[in-house]
């Protein structure tokens, strides 16, 4: 089953206090105008005001980071990394001004470059797990997942009451194959933040690979008393009950057609179901809707001409395996 990570924002981290010369009476004027305007949502006011500041400022390290991160605010990435290239070649152990370029490589899709700007990070500030976590996100962007493992795993022991950190650790740990301590980090998620439905999710399919397939139906049960139109939840929560024969199966995969009529793994899902209970007519309409949502997919095709076959129809059957 698909494991999903609700997708959330990086985790910026603010310019520290500096000193500096370039007239510092008025770029410091003009930095604090700007973050006045920022603070005030006037986003555009501030990169306005930051932008004079590096103007009579231009050695000032600080101002290039300001630009860059009310660059990134106006959704301008590639310009916000040039500005904070501009902050890290004037001052070179800016940890902040690293981690927020990853940040915004991160958005443009290059988490390769992300992760270069994380290392020379962490090299300053190895003890802020904020950017241990970026860095994981960026090796996981690069399906680098063993290696991301270790990055969240470090970030949880730096910040262990982050629910967010053991939600990317655990399915990092699922996606290497290490299902037990993937279900440890997502209990340990859930316990920290219990009104998160995806954690519930994630925790189910983690379960349900594993066999366990009553503590799955729990956990998505969880899920959907946060989230009860969610389509996949019910279509797994059938799923669980399905493995362990319980006839409940059927009104689930109901459900998730109710509240998305093309979801084709359900359609799928419910012809098993119908033709382990004997309705085969019922069986036979289910799987031609999920070939007709998804011809190509071999399972369905085959789904369908077993049924066929066994009502009669033995020569649609050949015809819908030729």
């Amino acid at each position: 089953m698909p494991l999903r990570i609700a997708p959330e924002p990086r985790s910026p981290m603010p310019v520290p206090e500096m000193g500096g010369a370039d007239a510092p009476e008025f770029v410091d004027q003009w930095l604090t105008l700007g973050r006045a305007r920022q603070w005030a949502g006037d986003t555009r006011g501030a990169l306005q005001a930051f932008r004079h500041a590096l103007t009579i400022g231009p050695n000032r390290p600080e101002a290039w980071f300001e630009v860059a991160h009310a660059q990134e605010q106006l959704g301008d990435p590639s310009s916000a990394v040039e500005a904070y290239r501009g902050a890290v070649e004037r001052h070179p152990t800016m940890a902040e001004a690293w981690n927020n370029m990853g940040n915004a490589y991160e958005r443009m899709g290059l988490p390769e470059e992300a992760s270069r700007c994380y290392r020379r990070a962490l090299r300053i500030l190895p003890e802020r797990y904020e950017i241990w976590f970026n860095f994981g996100s960026a090796l996981a962007g690069m399906d680098r997942m063993h290696e991301a493992v270790e990055a969240y795993g470090t970030a949880a022991k730096l910040a262990p009451g982050s629910s967010r950190i053991w939600h990317h650790l655990a399915f990092a740990e699922a996606c290497v194959g290490n299902l037990d301590r993937a279900i440890a980090g997502y209990e340990a998620a859930t316990s920290l933040n219990p009104d998160d439905p995806e954690i519930w999710y994630n925790l189910g399919n983690a379960q349900f690979d594993l066999g366990r397939f009553d503590e799955a139906a729990r956990s998505y049960r969880c899920a959907l008393n946060l989230r009860g139109e969610d389509h996949e939840i019910w279509n797994n929560l059938g799923n669980a009950f399905a493995a362990t024969g319980r006839s409940e199966a059927v009104g689930c995969y109901e459900k998730a057609l109710e509240l998305e009529p093309e979801y084709d793994p359900a359609w799928n899902n419910l012809g098993i179901a119908l033709d382990e209970a004997g309705d085969l007519t019922g069986a036979r309409e289910a799987f031609g809707k999920a070939v007709r949502a998804h011809p190509r997919q071999p399972t369905y095709l085959l789904n369908q001409a077993s049924v066929l076959a066994r009502t009669g129809r033995q020569a649609e059957a050949v015809e819908q395996l030729a």
